[in-house]
């Protein structure tokens, strides 16, 4: 005779042989799947953590290949009259015999990164320029400053299509316009892997809140996607020990900003 089996799981045996209870029976799969699901959580958080990490480094990378020294006019013409420079390029500018005011772009090659520097052009020293926004403002034609700066004559000013710097600044380095929002996107998404994700390593969830959400988050960031959770594979650390809590870290933080006026 064929021997059929239905499609019911083999009852949880017990000490003996003994099939266990239902409701053991039922408590011991839910125990198993709650275990199931949490690890789940853990891989999948430390995938992400993870990408999120390489989407970090790759704006490292652009930062540092399409970035440039933040300067000023000043600094360039110091460097263009002791010889550090001998090519300039600009973008920008008023026409000749125009009127009025234009921002006007400046790069320049003194070591590396390349250095730019962004100028208000004034067509005359009465021009009315209140709503442009704050800077360094020079009257006249700025080419002309800039060959007028060189005592050797040799100076090369080249009109090019210089990429907008209107991104952030970081640490004296001005960034291209889009990386604002690409860095505010993986901001959000690093919160809310602290938020939803399971419990991070070193400190609570509302220690690293409030590292996340203050002006050291420019740090904070890259350290939480680092050292929050496990490697991919690994389910506990040595992070789950002592946590530092929310309000200690909020503390530390206050006292840090009141007192050095970060």
């Amino acid at each position: 005779m064929r021997h059929v089996t239905s499609g019911a799981p083999e009852p949880i045996r017990l000490a003996g042989g003994r099939a266990a209870p239902y409701g053991v029976a039922m408590t011991g799969v839910q125990t198993i799947e709650t275990r199931a699901r949490a690890a789940l959580v853990v891989v999948t958080s430390a995938r992400v953590r993870f990408a999120l990490l390489a989407v970090l480094g790759g704006l490292v990378f652009c930062a540092v290949g399409l970035g440039s020294r933040s300067a000023t006019l000043s600094d360039l013409t110091s460097a263009i009259q002791t010889g550090r420079v001998t090519e300039v390029t600009v973008d920008g500018g008023l026409p000749p015999g125009a009127t009025g005011y234009s921002a006007v772009t400046l790069q320049w090659e003194e070591g590396a990164p390349d250095h730019t520097a962004t100028v208000l052009q004034l067509s005359d020293a009465g021009q009315d320029a209140s709503d442009a926004s704050s800077g360094e403002r020079t009257v006249g034609d700025v080419r002309s400053h800039l060959v007028a700066a060189d005592p050797s004559g040799s100076l090369s000013v080249v009109t090019g299509d210089l990429p907008a710097m209107t991104g952030p600044v970081v640490a004296g380095w001005s960034l291209p316009d889009w990386m604002g929002p690409a860095t505010m996107l993986l901001w959000g998404a690093t919160v809310l892997l602290m938020i939803f994700g399971p419990e991070p390593w070193w400190a609570t969830r509302w220690g690293w809140f409030w590292l996340l959400v203050s002006p050291a988050a420019i740090v904070a960031v890259p350290i939480y996607l680092l050292v929050s959770g496990p490697p991919p594979g690994v389910e506990r650390g040595p992070g789950m020990g002592w946590r530092a809590p929310g309000r200690s870290t909020f503390m530390f933080l206050l006292f840090f900003v009141l007192t050095f006026g970060v």
